[in-house]
């Protein structure tokens, strides 16, 4: 029973979810698990922990779940990790397929403003100002439509 208090809560409900072949609500419990660990780590300071959590997101959306809203937020949570890196050359294509994979879905506009968010960031940083503008606005575009149906 000691070892329960040693274990992190979230590595336990993980170990108890699934992983591939299970069924699609649990798959989608896992990868967001992974990225909420993965969340937990970069606020504490650990990033090399939390890289491969996100990793792991992404695989598993990917394989469980291609071109699913699943895939994109598990995408998207690590374009948007390697933003706050300032590896915004990675981020970027990582927005784009995200971006991809939430248009092919219904009723995904608030996810899409989010990653059009993270890609808009993504090029600021990268001081592609005219393509981040585009971005942000095509965002804010989005939002409109979303606020007036």
């Amino acid at each position: 029973m000691k070892w329960l208090m040693k274990v992190p809560l979230f590595a336990r409900l993980l170990e108890e979810i699934p992983r591939v072949g299970s069924d699609r609500q649990g798959q989608a419990a896992r990868v967001a698990a992974l990225q909420l660990m993965g969340e937990l780590r970069v606020a504490q300071l650990r990033e090399d922990e939390a890289t491969p959590l996100f990793l792991e997101a992404v695989a598993e959306a990917s394989a469980s779940a291609p071109n699913s809203a699943l895939e994109a937020r598990a995408k998207n949570a690590l374009a948007s990790f390697y933003v706050e890196q300032d590896r915004s050359e990675a981020a970027d294509p990582l927005a784009r397929e995200a971006l991809v994979a939430a248009q092919a879905q219904a009723d995904s506009e608030l996810l899409q403003i989010e990653i059009l968010d993270t890609l808009a960031s993504s090029l600021a940083r990268q001081e592609r100002a005219e393509e981040a503008e585009d971005t942000y606005r095509r965002g804010l575009e989005l939002a409109d439509q979303q606020s007036g149906s």
